[in-house]
């Protein structure tokens, strides 16, 4: 077990080093600029936080899979906003108890 946590850890390691020494940038067309009131975007968390347990307890969506439950916690990380305030693109973690989790470390 020590062997295997090991070569992980000294993969991870190695991963890190060779991602710290590349130096890449965002072209500058790519770049969101798009400001939104902090308003807005409670609400816009608010309402995907809670569509997304109304998926979790109808199994639809993405939601469908057996392993998440009425105890998964649901957060959003980011919410990219188009121009027009029209469209988004959201960044969610979803995580589970660890007792309902089907794999443990």
């Amino acid at each position: 077990m020590n062997k295997i946590l090991l070569f992980f850890s000294t993969y991870i390691l190695i991963l890190f080093i060779q991602c710290s020494r590349k130096k890449t940038s965002t072209p500058k067309e790519f770049i969101n600029n798009v400001l939104v009131s902090d308003s807005l975007y409670k609400l816009d968390s608010y309402r995907l936080i809670k569509d997304f347990k109304n998926k979790i307890v109808e199994r639809s969506g993405s939601f469908y899979i057996e392993e998440y439950f009425d105890s998964t916690e649901i957060f959003i990380d980011s919410i990219i906003y188009n121009p027009e305030h029209n469209k988004i693109i959201v960044f969610v973690i979803v995580r589970n108890p660890i007792y309902r989790r089907m794999y443990t470390l």
